[in-house]
């Protein structure tokens, strides 16, 4: 716990936000494809709810997010731990 819980939460954050923007990336180059007829309507829906590794893309979008928050309330919660440690 402590100092190292902190630093692998981070890491896990960093990770989350980097799969995150990755996703968001895709996303976005798949729609300037169809804006620019590269490939059709059906298609960008076909790859947007198809499934990758059991969620959908704005599943996965919405894990991640959550994640995120997640492992920033723990980090919250590991400095109230430390600070009270130190303080009594």
């Amino acid at each position: 716990m402590g100092i190292n819980r902190i630093n692998e939460l981070k890491k896990e954050i960093s990770y989350a936000e980097s799969k995150r923007k990755e996703f968001l990336r895709y996303v976005e180059e798949m729609k300037e494809q169809y804006k620019k007829g590269i490939i059709s309507y059906s298609d960008f829906l076909e790859y947007f709810y198809k499934k990758h590794g059991g969620k959908n893309v704005n599943e996965w979008i919405e894990h991640l997010e959550y994640s995120i928050l997640e492992s920033k309330r723990k980090i919250n919660r590991e400095r109230i731990h430390i600070f009270l440690f130190w303080l009594l």
